[in-house]
């Protein structure tokens, strides 16, 4: 099965208390499972299931990262993949842009397994940001397991999930989540954990 990995964001856990609250009062009656507020993150990069090798490679490249803070507000209430609620967030272009070309956007034109060959290849590509090693290497993963989607050409968005649910979500057009401004201040390193209750993520490094 391998290990779900992913980059995120931890949301400070005094917002993300005051957002759970929202949640469980807004969205309690759409039957739906709330994240809990220490569970809560921003999500960066997604690498699915991969093997125990490339665990240990991201492993080792996430504390060379030297994080950047980002300055975040949320704005809107949104439904991701038609099964989960999130609240959007906006950030200074200026800092989006940064992040953007931390991560390597330049991704985007990769167009078959030769154009990024082996890790070894992207390891000297990227030999200075650590993001954009872990960036070049998700698209690596993808193109493997031949489900790149078109996505890279797309501004990063930014976004805390907040509830999700089994079936169909009903209508949310009149809710306006709290306004909130903060910092995203750490970044780390996460394992998603499948079970009957839903995920749960274990935190495996964090830097800021």
């Amino acid at each position: 099965m391998g290990h779900r990995l992913f980059v995120a964001c931890p949301v400070p856990l005094k917002v993300a208390t005051a957002l759970e609250e929202w949640g469980c009062t807004a969205l309690g009656g759409l039957q739906v499972k709330l994240v809990p507020a220490e569970q809560m993150h921003v999500t960066l990069l997604f690498f699915g299931a991969v093997s125990s090798e490339i665990k240990v490679l991201l492993t080792d490249l996430m504390p060379l990262v030297q994080w950047e803070p980002i300055h975040a507000q949320t704005v809107d209430l949104a439904v991701l993949s038609r099964y989960a609620f999130a609240v959007d967030l906006k950030a200074p272009t200026e800092e989006l842009n940064l992040l953007e070309d931390r991560l390597g956007r330049e991704r985007r034109y990769v167009t078959s397994a030769e154009d990024v060959a082996r890790f070894s290849a992207i390891d000297n590509r990227f030999a200075n940001e650590p993001l954009a090693k872990m960036s070049a290497l998700q698209s690596y993963i993808e193109l493997e397991k031949k489900r790149r989607k078109q996505r890279y050409g797309n501004s990063l968005r930014l976004h805390v999930t907040l509830a999700r649910s089994k079936g169909a979500l009903g209508d949310i057009s009149r809710l306006e989540p709290p306004e909130f401004s903060f910092e995203l201040d750490k970044v780390g390193l996460y394992e998603s954990h499948l079970g009957g209750e839903g995920s749960r993520y274990e935190l495996l490094t964090l830097v800021d």
